[in-house]
């Protein structure tokens, strides 16, 4: 089974977190949003919080400090190291800065990135010490899962990019079993805003709402609601 969170809006927090398994936060919300940071910091202390460095969401990433201070300020248990894609110099810079900065506090997450093979070995040799490896949606991370068999026992999905690439990690996570999977995704509401039933065949991708501003959204239709619970139970059985 690949554990789910999902991206939520501050107004749906306590009506959407019950369907998932685990809490993802992004760390530029958390420091802009007092209501957002403090439902998360209120959790169940055995319910575990990946806190993001909200690249996708910003199209940069916050820098360790920052990160430190939105982890702080939500409870967070792991927290995912800046990163921009392929860019593995400056990635693993980031990395040794985060780890630094996070010091005993937190875990520190890394997501994988290189542009060969070989790349992709030396970067996950250098990294060893993080607590969680990230997979980016934008990547074709069946493969690279496949090709480098990663060490680690706590594996997050950052994104979905297609149902049917989502649909093969069940029988990965089912064949290396001593690794923990989950993913995170706004999919299923961001549809479900456009009136879009998940399964309707079309692409994920190109959705006319941005991860950004789905966290910014308020004003919900009953029929948006009601799509998005549909949206979320679809999700959930390709994740078992």
């Amino acid at each position: 089974m690949i554990q789910l969170a999902l991206e939520i809006p501050t107004a749906l927090l306590e009506a959407l977190t019950p369907f998932t398994e685990l809490d993802f936060a992004l760390a530029h919300k958390v420091l802009e949003d007092e209501k957002y940071a403090e439902f998360y910091a209120a959790r169940e202390e055995d319910r575990t919080l990946i806190l993001d460095n909200s690249m996708h969401e910003l199209g940069h990433p916050l820098p360790p400090a920052e990160l430190l201070r939105a982890a702080r300020s939500c409870r967070a248990d792991y927290v995912i190291a800046p990163d921009m894609l392929g860019q593995p110099a400056r990635n693993l810079l980031w990395f040794f800065e985060t780890r630094k900065a996070l010091a005993e506090e937190f875990k520190t997450a890394v997501c994988l990135c290189g542009r060969t093979p070989e790349e992709r070995r030396i970067f996950l040799q250098e990294v060893y010490e993080a607590d969680m490896l990230c997979l980016p949606f934008r990547e074709e991370r069946v493969a690279w899962f496949l090709e480098q068999l990663p060490q680690w026992t706590r594996i997050h999905l950052l994104g979905v990019s297609t149902l049917t690439e989502l649909s093969l990690w069940p029988g990965i996570a089912d064949r290396y079993t001593q690794i923990s999977f989950s993913v995170d995704t706004g999919k299923p509401l961001k549809a479900a805003m456009v009136g879009r039933h998940l399964d309707d065949g079309k692409s994920l991708r190109g959705i006319p709402i941005s991860s950004k501003d789905l966290l910014g959204l308020s004003l919900f239709t009953p029929e948006q609601l009601r799509l998005m619970g549909e949206n979320i139970y679809s999700l959930k059985l390709r994740l078992v």
